[in-house]
Formats: C-alpha cells, sequence, structure tokens
C-alpha cells in the first residue's frame, strides 16, 4: 500500500550522464605538388612526413585528432606516409566548408592547417575560414619567397613595315 501511494504522487526522478569527451584537434595537411617545387623537396618527402606523424601521435594523448589531406578533394589522413604532393589543384575554401559541416556540433579546439598558402580553386579561403569561427593555427610551407611579376618596360621597333620585309625590334 505504501508503494502504491507513493507512486500516486508521481515523484520525479532525475538521473544525470556524465560524458567526458576529449576536445577534437583538426589537422589539414596540403598535398598539392607546390609544396615540393623548391629547393627543399626531399625534407617534405622524408623528414617532414616524420615530423607530422610525431605531431599527430602527441596530440593524440590529449586530445581527438582528425587528420586530413587536401588539394583538388578532401581525404582523411591514415598516417603521414601516405601523403605524395602530386595533386595539381588546391581549394582551400572547401576544406573550411567541410569542417563546417562535417563538425558543426563538435566542440573543435582548433584547426592546425600546414600549406604553402597557393590556391588555383574556390574562393578566397580568408573568407571561408571566418564562417567556422575555430582557431585556425598555420604552418607556413613551401617557398615563401615573392616573386615580382614580368614587366615590359619598353619596346623599340621601327615606325613603317613593309609586307615581307624583316625588321628588329627590342622588348626591355
Amino acid at each position: 500500500v505504501s508503494i502504491l501511494s507513493f507512486l500516486l504522487l508521481s515523484p520525479l526522478l532525475k538521473t544525470i550522464n556524465r560524458e567526458v569527451e576529449k576536445p577534437v584537434i583538426i589537422i589539414a595537411q596540403d598535398n598539392s605538388e607546390s609544396l615540393i617545387v623548391g629547393k627543399d623537396s626531399t625534407f617534405y618527402k622524408t623528414e617532414y612526413k616524420k615530423n607530422l606523424q610525431k605531431l599527430i601521435d602527441q596530440l593524440g594523448d590529449k586530445f581527438e585528432v582528425h587528420a586530413y589531406s587536401f588539394a583538388d578533394k578532401i581525404n582523411e589522413l591514415p598516417a603521414a606516409d601516405s601523403l605524395n604532393f602530386k595533386e595539381k589543384q588546391n581549394d582551400i575554401a572547401s576544406l573550411f566548408n567541410e569542417i563546417e559541416t562535417r563538425y558543426s556540433n563538435r566542440k573543435v579546439g582548433a584547426v592546425i592547417l600546414a600549406t604553402d598558402g597557393l590556391y588555383n580553386k574556390g574562393a578566397s579561403p580568408v573568407y571561408s575560414a571566418d564562417k567556422i569561427k575555430i582557431p585556425i593555427y598555420t604552418i607556413a610551407l613551401g617557398d615563401t619567397t615573392i616573386h615580382k611579376d614580368v614587366l615590359i618596360a619598353k619596346v623599340d621597333h621601327n615606325r613603317f613595315a613593309y609586307l615581307g620585309n624583316k625588321f628588329p625590334f627590342e622588348i626591355v
């Protein structure tokens, strides 16, 4: 009778489940061939891959690490040894859009972006990075030398040229 009367009072039972998740760290590695164009291409093909794998392993102790390679497509990076630096195009904006889609409801601590910054496909990554509201830390790779554009300063030529005649001209 006492149990029945207790249930008639409709008691509120509260249960609390606590689930602790590690913060997510996303490592995005550029896999385009523009990285290995410079003088230090052997460094990126050998020693850099080892250092990247070491970074992933060290961060894996405290964080949930998701590694991706990107260029024309975005692929999961099972190991740093799978980088080949042979893709032709680079779309950094699609990487940020993919991160926003996959991790919209997750606690993402940071994005570590390892790239030379050269992109030849898609929108400007500056505007795409503002959308995701996640801190982005970059690792600058490749040749960072700024090359001047070619400039034609002066063209010397004859004012008149007749059909069939050869005439000299000089481009500076």
